[in-house]
């Protein structure tokens, strides 16, 4: 019972004050179970012998030191290699670019007392997409400069069919559009500065090491309905 009670929260409390309870065999794991504070709601908890579900290689994450505002790899969103198995389970990022053959960007799961908060991130600051309307026509380009709140996953999914797994991450940001074709101009919209909400959908196909985005579904916004394609990453480096 005292379990019950410490998950519920009055709706005063901050959001750091929330507490979780979590407990291995809800993912198949080692028997143990933690009460976690501290970890926002944007984040998913990892302590101990505990790794959130929700924690899946080949997608990119934040970690910030639970109950500090100190961020792991200098704050940067990496994408996730491995999480290995046991008590203290090892957590791999993708190496820095231009390492050597050692990989120092690890860490174990039980290290720190307090636990890791992983939030989840589908976009960066710098990212280029076209802008698609209902019938998949092309509307114009526009760059991310400017996020607004965090960012914060709806779903995961496992497609049973082929073993991809989809993740939706809601998203808002201001955009600077670098074209417009005649079918937004009339919008009349400040172009070198947009507010716009998006979920953005995230796949991860089965043997894949690497989730790609898909595409964001713009909601609530200026431009509700309209689809943002991410350039290849490829394109927007010949381009620039």
């Amino acid at each position: 019972h005292d379990c019950e009670k410490a998950t519920k929260s009055s709706p005063a409390a901050p959001a750091n004050d929330l507490l979780h309870i979590v407990r291995g065999e809800d993912i198949n794991d080692v028997p143990t179970s933690y009460v976690v504070n501290g970890i926002k709601p944007h984040e998913f908890p990892v302590i101990g012998t505990y790794v959130d579900k929700r924690v899946v290689p080949g997608f990119r994450y934040i970690v910030r030191v639970n109950r500090t505002s100190r961020f792991l790899f200098g704050g940067r969103p990496l994408r996730l290699e491995s999480v290995g198995r046991g008590y203290g389970k090892r957590i791999t990022f993708e190496a820095p670019p231009g390492g050597l053959n050692e990989n120092d960007n690890f860490f174990y799961s039980d290290t720190i007392a307090q636990g890791y908060g992983f939030a989840p991130i589908a976009v960066q600051v710098g990212d280029r997409f076209r802008v698609q309307d209902s019938q998949g026509d092309t509307c114009g380009d526009l760059v991310l400069d400017e996020l607004v709140g965090e960012q914060t996953e709806l779903s995961s999914d496992v497609v049973k069919e082929d073993g991809s797994i989809i993740k939706e991450i809601a998203v808002d940001f201001h955009a600077r559009f670098v074209c417009v074709n005649n079918k937004l101009l009339d919008r009349q919209l400040v172009w070198n500065k947009v507010r716009l909400s998006a979920v953005a959908k995230l796949v991860k196909p089965r043997r894949a090491t690497e989730a790609r985005l898909d595409k964001l579904l713009l909601k609530n916004c200026p431009l509700a309905g309209y689809e943002l394609v991410p350039f290849s990453r490829k394109t927007a480096d010949n381009e620039e």
